[in-house]
């Protein structure tokens, strides 16, 4: 079975905002008496985590990405295939929550939208 793809929106996250780290520290650390440090290494593969923003969203990509979220991507639990913006290598990955969404402005029908991904490590096609 393949996994699903993230939705193709009209807009596309902004670089402000857009960020990419390991999602865990790969160490054991054992601090000694004389002040050296004894470190393990703890896994055999660490998971990326990303943060990206969308800015301007209209009602109709924020009404799709909520509907992948809910539906295909399970709320979460089942691994998707996503496209990094910056460097266009697909991953596999997870939603870290739910994306979280307010309005740009009171008034104003747009979204400030932000998505967090964790990687899903294993063997997806």
């Amino acid at each position: 079975m393949s996994q699903p793809v993230y939705p193709t929106l009209s807009i596309l996250p902004v670089e402000e905002g857009f960020s990419q780290a390991y999602a865990l520290d790969n160490r054991i650390v054992t601090p000694l008496e004389d002040g050296r440090m004894l470190t393990m290494k703890k896994y055999t593969d660490v998971p990326l985590k990303w943060t990206f923003v969308y800015h301007h969203m209209g009602a109709t990509d924020l009404s799709s990405l909520m509907s992948f979220y809910e539906g295909s991507a399970d709320w979460g639990n089942t691994p998707i295939k996503w496209t990094n913006p910056e460097n266009n290598i697909n991953y596999f990955v997870y939603f870290e929550g739910p994306p979280e969404f307010t309005r740009e402005t009171d008034d104003s029908d747009s979204w400030v939208v932000t998505v967090n991904f964790i990687e899903a490590l294993g063997s997806y096609t």
